[in-house]
């Protein structure tokens, strides 16, 4: 299971845990800005198809919100619609 650190941008971070979506996300901004990340970030698990996009072609990607909670590919999500 792998957890998203998102908003309605970007994948920001990933991990096992929403923590570790978080902390992975907040390495790659400034420190004055990780607080501010954090706050405007959500969590939630991804679809096995979406943690393997973003593995190969980074955060931003089209995704969005299942009806089930999952974050998933523009594809999964739009097929769900």
């Amino acid at each position: 299971m792998t957890y998203a650190a998102y908003d309605d941008q970007a994948i920001w971070g990933t991990g096992k845990t929403p923590e570790e979506a978080l902390d992975n996300a907040t390495q790659f901004v400034h420190e004055c800005d990780a607080e501010a990340l954090r706050e405007v970030c959500s969590t939630a698990v991804m679809t096995p198809a979406c943690a393997a996009k973003v593995a190969s072609h980074g955060g931003d990607i089209a995704f969005g919100l299942l009806k089930n909670g999952l974050i998933a590919t523009g594809d999964e999500h739009y097929a769900e619609a």
